[in-house]
Parts: C-alpha cells; sequence; structure tokens
C-alpha cells in the first residue's frame, strides 16, 4: 500500500485503513564520514555524511545523502511498505518576500498534526528553530527532525535528519555529530536593490531538463530550476518549480494534487473554477495522454498564466505555468515542454 503524503497518510495512522505491522527494520551501516561542499560561487557552506551512503544533489541548492540505494524511491512516495533506510538532507532556500516561519509550513509534507510545535536551537553560534514529526508505518515508526537557521536577510539553511523502520535512535549519535560541524553559507549584508543590475543579472530557464517523480505523475522541468515543496489549500501535495535564486519567482510550474474520489467529474469541476480565475471560457485540450481544460488568466501586472485541470485515479491535477510576459520567448516554449512531458505513473 503506498503512503501518499497528507490524506493517505492520515489514514493509516488513524486506523482508517488496514496497516499490517512487520517487525522492525535494522538500522544500515555508518562509516566515517566525509564533507560534501556546496558549489557555490558567492556562498561556501558544507555538510558531512557517511562514506558509505548514496548521495543526490541539486547543485547550488540541495544535497540528499541515503543509507542504501533502495530507500531513495521511499523518500519520494513514503510508501507504507518498502525499504528501511535513513537520510540527511541539507537545502538552502531564499525568503523572497517570505518570513522564517512561512517557509517552515510551506516545506511541511505532511499533516499538520504530525509535526511538534518549534523549539529554539543554537548550532555554531547560529539561532535557528526545530521541529519533529513522526508517523507509524507497517515497518515502524518513521521519525524525522527538521531544523531551520535564517543565515541572513536573504537566506535561510535547511537541514532534515529521517529514518524509517524505528531506527532513527540508531543514526542519533552521527546526526549529532553532522549538526555540529555543519558549515553555513557566509552571511551577506542587505543590499539596496539595483533594479538594472538585476535585470542584467536574472538567470534564463535551462533548455536542459530533469525529470521529478511525485504524488501519481513525473514531470520535467529546466535543470537551473528547483522543485520546492508547497502548500495549496485543500491539496494533498504541491510541488513548486521555480529559479528562485539568480532567476525571476514569478515564472514558475506548480502542481498540486488533490483527492477527487468524492467529486471526480471535470468538466463540473472546471465549471467551478472559472469564476475562481475570472475567465467564460475553458479550451479543451490533454496532459499526461489524458482529457483536460485549460484556462489563461492574470492576476499580476505583466506576468501571463495558465492552469490545466486533469482527473486521474480519482485524483485531481492541477498543473499551473506563469511567466513574465516581456520575456515570454524565453520561458512559455520551455513551459510548454515541461507541460508536454507531464505523465502519470
Amino acid at each position: 500500500m503506498k503512503i501518499l503524503f497528507k490524506f493517505s497518510l492520515l489514514l493509516c495512522v488513524i486506523g482508517i485503513v488496514s496497516c499490517g505491522k512487520k517487525p522492525n527494520a535494522m538500522p544500515d551501516p555508518v562509516k566515517e564520514l566525509k564533507t560534501y561542499s556546496f558549489a557555490d560561487a558567492t556562498k561556501k557552506y558544507a555538510i558531512q555524511y557517511p562514506s558509505n551512503w548514496v548521495l543526490k544533489e541539486i547543485p547550488g541548492q540541495t544535497v540528499r545523502a541515503f543509507s542504501n540505494p533502495n530507500v531513495v524511491e521511499r523518500f519520494v512516495k513514503f510508501n507504507d511498505d518498502g525499504a528501511s533506510g535513513a537520510e540527511i538532507e541539507y537545502s538552502i532556500q531564499q525568503l523572497s518576500d517570505r518570513t522564517l516561519e512561512q517557509v517552515m509550513d510551506e516545506t511541511k509534507m505532511f499533516e499538520a498534526t504530525m509535526y511538534t510545535a518549534p523549539v529554539d536551537v543554537n548550532v555554531k553560534g547560529l539561532t535557528g528553530k526545530k521541529i519533529t514529526y513522526t508517523f507509524d508505518l507497517s515497518d515502524g515508526k518513521f521519525f524525522g527532525e527538521k531544523y531551520f537557521f535564517l543565515v541572513d536577510s536573504t537566506t535561510v539553511a535547511i537541514v532534515d535528519f529521517a529514518a524509517f523502520g524505528s531506527t532513527f535512535d540508531a543514526y542519533k549519535e552521527m546526526y549529532a555529530k553532522v549538526l555540529s560541524t555543519i558549515e553555513f553559507p557566509e552571511k551577506v549584508a542587505k543590499k539596496v536593490a539595483d533594479t538594472t543590475k538585476q535585470t542584467a543579472e536574472v538567470e534564463l530557464p535551462s533548455k536542459n531538463f530533469r525529470t521529478f517523480i511525485g504524488n501519481g505523475f513525473s514531470i520535467s522541468y529546466p535543470d537551473n530550476f528547483f522543485n520546492n515543496r508547497s502548500r495549496s489549500g485543500g491539496a494533498e501535495s504541491s510541488i513548486n518549480f521555480v529559479n528562485n535564486r539568480t532567476g525571476r519567482v514569478d515564472c514558475n510550474i506548480q502542481v498540486d494534487v488533490f483527492d477527487a474520489s468524492k467529486q471526480n467529474n471535470l468538466d463540473k469541476i472546471v465549471e467551478d473554477n472559472k469564476a475562481k480565475y475570472r475567465v467564460s471560457n475553458a479550451s479543451k485540450t490533454s496532459i499526461g495522454g489524458n482529457t483536460a481544460y485549460s484556462m489563461n488568466y492574470s492576476f499580476q501586472k505583466d506576468v501571463a498564466s495558465r492552469v490545466y485541470f486533469t482527473v486521474k485515479n480519482n485524483k485531481l491535477y492541477r498543473v499551473t505555468i506563469n511567466w513574465y510576459r516581456p520575456d515570454e520567448v524565453n520561458y512559455l516554449p520551455l513551459f510548454m515542454k515541461s507541460i508536454e512531458s507531464f505523465k502519470f505513473s
């Protein structure tokens, strides 16, 4: 049985569906630690991880180390039954007009009741916030600790330690050492915005793509964009693809997945959403080989938007693209390539 983030996971936890128990897993071995340094031209930062763990990275933004190769997929889908193992994740996000509390809230992938209230922590002289989260699965308790550090007025450093199969305690000593030796990005003094310079330095979307596998779907996106977990009202899961480091934050791709088991009439869903998007017409199309509708709209000056709705396996998929009109030639063709790559899994 798959545990697909908020709604389905909550059903398992509260016992609505059966989640059979099996013996708790054994922790994976932890060898000597080695250092991973981020390749960033403007800031230097690093983290340690066990040398025998599997490393996955998005250069300049995120690094993840997994205790075995079989658990990598489970940390994407959070299946109830699958390989057990542990993870270390270190990521950097730009505030982009958000508060630290908003960033903390947006990174929560599961039901809010599964998280503890934040507590203050101090690591290497930098004050931060810590939250823990946990739920039961068939191989034991999944447990995680997530740390948030406001490095400067623009940058948040996020550290996440987690493990399946009630094995978290076996890694606690190693996790504590990793946290105590972490290197944060260098602080950058807040500068007065230079509009002309910012325009010249904006990084356009790459023509090279990477693929993301999510809640029942996959999609390809420019490889200089980053995938950030986000939150949309009522959605089981939301993922936002944007280059929020050196690109335009108003040019992005977002995929939201909703439970449609009680209402899966696509025509009615689209009709009900026309007023919300202030449009009178929707165009019939397809996405992932599935019947869909699209609507063009704009809620912000110089920013155009298009939303797609489709229903598959009692789930509503809403895919939104936003792009800066004066730069449409650089964004829209690549965003349409992403839409064309969308597949159901």
